[in-house]
């Protein structure tokens, strides 16, 4: 039986100066693939908030770091990071909120991510799959997540802290040679994992839709043209309020209220309030704006963007099947080939499965 190689234990560095940022540039200005990760927080805000940075230059051979960089986004600007990332291999896992932060933070893009659970998806293994389950799968044995949830904004970080950072990155040349070896001899699978790497990036770096909330709420394509509008309205109004405030949307005003004015169109403040859970204070602040917003709503002729209906659903339920035989058929995780936001989209536009990127359009012409 092959013995299982033990957890990396590479020197890690906290960078936490601008002298120390540029000497990690420099450390990184010859390596044509850079292993990246990031901590963030997103709980209570509309934003990701950025705290951690991991970095390291990938060796040739594939064997794990002997320094990994953790880069204190609160203590630096991360600016100059930007040309020692841009253009270069990025090996990540699940790196969609990683590609995004790194871009709005250092302007930098991948010419190419080789990300591990993409890897994992064209061998036919479990997607989106975590770290430590991959890494046990493949490896015999995973870094410990214990500290996932920890209080990144905390300081100092804690020894603990700084461990798990730096593991996350250490680990994946580990896993990226373990996944390659699977797919030797089959270069048109590692293209698609390729491929499937720069739809990744493409996506975190696509403005995000203002309307992905109200997209969500399939019970409003049951409703009739006025309430539709109404609805839309106030959704994009909410939307619109989380962003200045930095909050998630429902901490503004939650759907089951957002529903029910749109349902009442109230058209006086005191009609706005019969609801019970209506929280006087909001009334207050935004009743005046709201009874506006429906008014002119329900004046408006405006398009307003498609929610998908019962019929719709079922020919998405339909696509979905289709990719699971196709998967199956080709050895494929079915949530790479045909990704849920695809086969959503699918619902009012097939033409999406034409990406010339897409798995799913690759697999289409085999």
């Amino acid at each position: 039986m092959p013995h299982a190689p033990s957890l990396p234990s590479p020197t890690v560095s906290l960078v936490d100066t601008d002298a120390g940022l540029a000497a990690v540039c420099s450390a990184l200005a010859d390596a044509p693939t850079v292993v990246v990760d990031t901590e963030f927080h997103t709980e209570r805000r509309y934003r990701p908030d950025l705290q951690l940075v991991q970095l390291a230059a990938a060796t040739p051979s594939g064997a794990p770091p002997d320094r990994v960089h953790v880069v204190d986004a609160k203590a630096v600007d991360l600016a100059p990071l930007g040309p020692a990332l841009d253009g270069r291999r990025w090996l990540a896992h699940g790196a969609t909120q990683d590609v995004r932060l790194l871009h709005h933070a250092t302007g930098a893009t991948p010419a190419e991510l080789l990300d591990t659970q993409l890897l994992a998806g064209v061998l036919g293994l479990r997607f989106p799959a975590r770290l430590d389950h991959l890494c046990t799968a493949l490896l015999g044995t995973a870094p410990d997540k214990s500290s996932g949830l920890s209080d990144w904004s905390q300081r100092p970080l804690v020894p603990a802290q700084l461990a798990y950072a730096a593991m996350d990155v250490a680990v994946l040349p580990l896993l990226a040679a373990a996944l390659e070896a699977r797919l030797a001899g089959d270069p048109a699978r590692r293209a698609w994992a390729v491929a499937a790497g720069a739809e990744r990036v493409a996506e975190a770096l696509a403005p995000q839709d203002p309307d992905r909330h109200w997209r969500s709420l399939r019970i409003a394509a049951e409703f009739d043209a006025p309430t539709r509008r109404v609805l839309h309205a106030l959704m994009a109004w909410r939307e619109g309020r989380a962003s200045d405030q930095n909050r998630p949307p429902h901490y503004i005003l939650s759907n089951p209220l957002v529903l029910d004015l749109a349902r009442r169109k109230p058209t006086t403040i005191g009609a706005l309030g019969q609801n019970r859970r209506m929280p006087e204070r909001m009334v207050r602040q935004c009743g005046k704006h709201w009874l506006r917003l429906i008014q002119e709503a329900l004046a408006s002729t405006a398009e307003i963007p498609p929610v998908a209906g019962r019929a719709a659903r079922r020919r998405a339920q339909l696509i979905e099947l289709w990719g699971a035989t196709q998967a199956s058929a080709h050895g494929l995780s079915p949530a790479l080939l045909l990704p849920a936001p695809l086969a959503e989209r699918s619902e009012e536009h097939t033409s999406e499965l034409q990406s010339p990127h897409a798995i799913s359009y690759a697999v289409l012409c085999l």
